[in-house]
């Protein structure tokens, strides 16, 4: 007997290993955009709190090479109550950066104008009035030579407030035609 079933005509699904392999949570879609044209920032407004997580897929193509970047902001708050760490590898070495009273949240979109960056970002507890907001993010890109990019990196937002609006900003450059960024609430 599988473990992992189908589901015709569901949204995307995510399964656990629960008691007796009970599906443990769903992924249904909330918002996607896919840019039209280059631009520095992606907004996702009006988020429904109706969900435990959320988790942000993004295949980004950026107007610069490795180094570009892009920040995530909550509820609209710029203050400095964002903390990141980072580890990454390249093709030619590895590295670690961190801020523990950053403007906005820390995201690396690096990738270049040729080779599309993949990126999974969760957002813990989105909707908790009673706790800080965790993110975790997974990303990277190939190009089939030396500067390739892998990286993890994890951060809160030092707030209490359920997170109704998300943006993310290009730290320099710009997001470009055809980046995709698709946000799912994800169900316990």
């Amino acid at each position: 007997m599988p473990i992992v079933g189908s589901f015709a005509g569901a949204s995307a699904r995510a399964y656990g290993l629960g008691a007796g392999g009970v599906q443990i949570g769903d992924f249904e879609s909330i918002a996607t955009t896919t840019l039209s044209s280059n631009q520095s920032t992606v907004t996702f407004s009006s988020i429904p709190q109706t969900y435990s997580h959320l988790q942000l897929r993004c295949s980004v193509l950026t107007s610069v090479t490795l180094g570009s970047a892009a920040k995530i902001q909550f509820n609209g708050d710029t203050a400095t109550n964002y903390s990141y760490h980072s580890l990454y590898g390249t093709g030619s070495g590895t590295g670690s950066i961190g801020n523990a009273t950053q403007a906005q949240g820390w995201a690396y979109f690096t990738g270049n104008t040729t080779s599309a960056s993949a990126h999974i970002i969760d957002i813990l507890d989105y909707a908790n009035t009673n706790k800080y907001k965790t993110i975790r993010v997974l990303e990277g890109f190939d190009v089939n030579g030396p500067t390739g990019y892998v990286g993890l990196t994890s951060g809160n937002w030092r707030s209490t407030s359920a997170i109704t609006s998300i943006v993310l900003t290009a730290d320099s450059g710009t997001m470009n035609t055809n980046s995709i960024f698709a946000l799912y609430g994800v169900k316990a």
